[in-house]
C-alpha cells in the first residue's frame, strides 16, 4: 500500500498535478514524483520552495499524517 503524504493530500485536495507543482517550485517534474512516492527525502531548500509554491508552511507539508 502507498503511503499518503500531506504532500500528496494538499496536492489532491487542489486538484493540482505534480507538473503543476514542479513548475511552480521550480523542481524537475521527475523529483517531485520521486518525493510524492516517498523515495526521496528533499533537502531543506527543495522542501522550502515546494512549501512556497504551495503557500503553506513548510511544517505542514512535510510532517507526517496523524
Amino acid at each position: 500500500m502507498r503511503k499518503l503524504t500531506k504532500l500528496k493530500l494538499e496536492l489532491w485536495l487542489r486538484g493540482q498535478t505534480q507538473r503543476e507543482l514542479a513548475e511552480r517550485s521550480g523542481l524537475n517534474e521527475s523529483v517531485i514524483s520521486l518525493i510524492l512516492n516517498g523515495r526521496y527525502l528533499p533537502d531543506s531548500i527543495q522542501r522550502a520552495r515546494i512549501a512556497d509554491a504551495l503557500q503553506k508552511p513548510e511544517r505542514e507539508i512535510f510532517s507526517e499524517l496523524g
